[in-house]
């Protein structure tokens, strides 16, 4: 954004809705198959708000107690 206080960020993930887990370990006398499926395609949007940029006289007050 324009004063630099936030930061607005969209992310896609999976977006070829390929992610399928599949796993197998084979031990001494047995062979064990995991099958997953992902939750598929999804998009996060995200805001970062910087506290520590205000300024007094912002119109924001940020008090920080130590």
């Amino acid at each position: 954004m324009k004063s630099k206080h936030a930061a607005l960020s969209i992310d896609a993930f999976d977006l070829f809705d390929k992610n399928k887990g599949f796993d197998r370990v084979s031990r001494f006398n047995y062979v064990e198959e995991t099958k997953s499926n992902s939750i598929g395609r999804y998009f996060m949007i995200s805001l970062k708000i910087r506290l520590s940029k205000f300024q007094p006289g912002d119109g924001v007050d940020v008090k920080i107690v130590r």
